[in-house]
């Protein structure tokens, strides 16, 4: 295999890292989407409980711990290169 870091046949396995890294970029995407579905899911339940108890449990900072690492895996995935 001819690697495009060497330019000639070695056994960097550059192929091999770079199949891993589009794994697990894909991982990220699909993390980010359930996040955002989870901060979905907690706002809508969450809807159910009277204000008490959406105050005594943090319901309000649990959804922003979520939607926070949500956006922090999306701008992880722009990010890659």
């Amino acid at each position: 295999m001819t690697c495009t870091t060497h330019h000639h046949a070695c056994d960097c396995r550059e192929a091999e890292h770079a199949a891993e890294i589009a794994r697990l970029m894909a991982a990220l995407d699909t993390a980010a989407l359930a996040l955002r579905d989870a901060a979905i899911s907690v706002i809508d339940w969450g809807t159910y409980a009277s204000d008490y108890f959406q105050k005594k449990h943090g319901l309000a900072s649990d959804i922003a711990r979520i939607q926070a690492a949500h956006l922090a895996a999306i701008d992880a995935a722009r990010s890659k290169t």
